[in-house]
């Protein structure tokens, strides 16, 4: 039997000065977390005004039984980039909104934990 696949995203919020190390020079850091895991990786303004932030979408379509996520993957993939220490702040403290679908978190638990 096939199993069916679902869209799986992630959603977090990263810095706007540190949207540049995550994208890379021309898009470079996006493209081989793309290759790399399968997953689609988009990074949108939010309001320009208000936080200062951007929101980074990581997804693919999973097969929810199987044991290892494309999404989350990517996720790991990119995370030193988002978590950055903050120049403006000079603190090695980063706050990171995140937002994920309840059925991937002991996935991605167990993959952070290492």
């Amino acid at each position: 039997p096939v199993s069916e696949t679902e869209e799986f995203s992630i959603r977090i919020l990263c810095a706007s000065e540190l949207i540049g190390s995550v994208i890379g020079k021309s898009g470079a850091n996006v493209r081989r977390v793309e290759q790399q895991t399968g997953a689609r990786i988009k990074v949108q303004e939010i309001d320009k005004d208000a936080s200062g932030e951007r929101l980074i979408i990581v997804s693919s379509n999973e097969i929810p039984t199987e044991p290892i996520s494309p999404t989350i993957e990517a996720l790991i993939l990119l995370h030193d980039k988002v978590s950055a220490p903050s120049e403006k702040h000079h603190s090695s403290t980063t706050v990171q909104g995140l937002l994920y679908h309840q059925t991937k978190l002991v996935v991605f638990l167990g993959k952070v934990g290492r």
